[in-house]
């Protein structure tokens, strides 16, 4: 797992499992209690972009972004995903053809 926060971010630098990007200047300052709010594009895109560039995303055939926010279940993930791959084997030729990427 990787966590990303900001570079402004006032938690410690020193944790192996947070990866710290540069955003774009926002309207409003990262202390205002609205910050980021319905904004969420302006983290991802540049999480999704050191994942490319690293070639992190490379070494996995699957990659979930999960918010903080949300209640997540990793087992139950992995149960979805397996389902949904023996979904498309058993499917029609395009269905199968697509498991490829």
């Amino acid at each position: 797992h990787l966590f990303f926060t900001d570079t402004g971010s006032p938690n410690k630098t020193d944790e192996e499992d947070f990866v710290r990007l540069t955003l774009p200047q926002q309207r409003l300052a990262r202390t205002h209690g609205q910050w980021l709010y319905h904004r969420n594009m302006v983290g991802l895109m540049p999480a999704w972009d050191y994942l490319l560039k690293s070639k992190i995303a490379d070494r996995y055939d699957w990659l979930v972004n999960s918010e903080l926010d949300h209640f997540f279940s990793p087992s139950r993930a992995k149960e979805n995903i397996a389902a949904y791959l023996q979904g498309m084997e058993e499917g029609n030729k395009e269905d199968k053809a697509s498991l490829d990427g």
